[in-house]
């Protein structure tokens, strides 16, 4: 093994060589060993990579926490533009609205009409309970409540996975409660 960990073997011989190994030496930056180097290139990959992740991640909350805060004060004119063209939104269950709905349009024109239409949308309030967000994926927990048009007391409690992409979110994964759903808002009294 040569000086400091270089991996470099020197064979000297005599004086001037010595004096000759030394002058290369100052005049070429050392070596890191193999782990050194791949360790090196790593971090400043990991530390890029997750810079942009971090990035990614604070826009993937900030457009979710825009669309919640649209949601609950107003509704369909103005939550077009959170959404990609292609959106989808699935929503889990044996729900009369459950199933996967395609594109922005049918997002916006049929389910979400089709899911509020069975509660007073002026009593409706959403809280947001817990958010993770990781890249272009943020987990979103809320509680909804509602008078429900039939008299009974809509409190749900919902999480969400949604993807942006690009700003817009591209999809959205819904799971709640179906029960409690079915039986204050999907009721066959009503």
């Amino acid at each position: 093994m040569g000086p400091r960990g270089t991996g470099l073997s020197l064979r000297v011989r005599g004086a001037a060589s010595v004096e000759s190994a030394r002058k290369r030496r100052r005049e070429t930056p050392e070596r890191p060993s193999k782990g050194t180097a791949m360790s090196t290139a790593t971090t400043s990959t990991g530390t890029a990579t997750a810079t942009a992740t971090a990035d990614l991640t604070e826009q993937s909350r900030a457009v979710v926490r825009a669309y919640v805060d649209s949601a609950e004060s107003g509704y369909a004119d103005r939550l077009e533009r959170f959404f990609a063209e292609d959106a989808t939104w699935t929503l889990f269950g044996e729900l009369p609205v459950s199933g996967v709905w395609r594109g922005r349009e049918a997002i916006l024109t049929q389910f979400m009409p089709k899911a509020f239409a069975r509660m007073d949308t002026t009593t409706l309030r959403l809280q947001v309970t817990d958010m993770i967000a990781e890249g272009e994926r943020v987990v979103l927990e809320w509680t909804s409540q509602a008078d429900a048009r039939g008299g009974l007391r809509y409190d749900q409690h919902c999480i969400g996975v949604f993807t942006v992409r690009d700003g817009r979110i591209v999809s959205v994964r819904e799971y709640l409660d179906t029960e409690h759903a079915r039986h204050v808002l999907f009721s066959a009294n009503d």
